[in-house]
């Protein structure tokens, strides 16, 4: 599968605003960006300059872990307070993917199969300090 785009977004739990981070990355052709918010108020803004083959490898995370869409799984039954994850991407055929799961309650709600953890795990390792980057946001 070839690349154009790959996108994934975590929703933070529903916390007061000083402490909510949810953020977004978004990797291109040799380049990732970081975008960090609380409920929708941008809080800082990264650009990385990445290998030109981040998209292959990308594309190999992304079949290794099975992303794919599922059937929606369980129903929210009024939990509140969980975390979101949203994995999309372009490829140069024009297919668009774009799932997402809610994480409350110990149960997962969504459309998003395969190794999400795994898959995020990989591309969280592309942006150097990540961790920091969203601590010192604050």
């Amino acid at each position: 599968m070839q690349l154009k785009e790959v996108y994934y977004h975590f929703g933070d739990a529903s916390v007061p605003p000083p402490d909510h981070r949810s953020y977004t990355l978004q990797v291109k052709k040799d380049a990732i960006d970081v975008t960090i918010d609380s409920y929708g108020e941008i809080l800082a803004q990264h650009h990385f300059d990445a290998s030109s083959r981040i998209l292959e490898v990308l594309s190999k995370a992304l079949q290794q872990s099975n992303i794919d869409y599922t059937e929606e799984q369980a129903q929210d039954e009024g939990c509140t307070g969980g975390t979101t994850a949203t994995i999309g991407y372009t490829t140069k055929q024009g297919r668009v993917f774009r799932a997402s799961n809610y994480y409350c309650g110990g149960k997962i709600i969504g459309n998003l199969a395969g190794d999400v953890t795994g898959f995020v795990q990989q591309l969280k390792q592309l942006v150097p300090n990540l961790q920091a980057l969203i601590r010192d946001s604050l």
